[in-house]
């Protein structure tokens, strides 16, 4: 999504949202899924590839996210 984002372009940042929400959703991470779905219709429905604010927040939310599934799974 970032090198999408610096390219300005919105057909990539959709295309790498979608695949981030759709491994999300596979491993249960429901938050993840949400937030990424969100940069995803964002970018389909204003032809902008989002903000790297947005981004920033994704990651940290999925940097959570997975360590707390780590976690669990040991």
């Amino acid at each position: 999504m970032r090198d999408a984002i610096a390219h300005a372009d919105a057909t990539g940042a959709a295309a790498a949202a979608h695949a981030l929400k759709s491994m999300s959703l596979n491993i249960g991470a429901q938050a993840v899924a949400e937030t990424a779905g969100d940069i995803e219709r964002s970018a389909r429905e204003t032809g902008a590839p989002g903000d790297a604010a947005a981004v920033d927040q994704l990651t940290a939310l999925a940097e959570r996210t997975y360590a707390l599934l780590l976690r669990r799974a040991a």
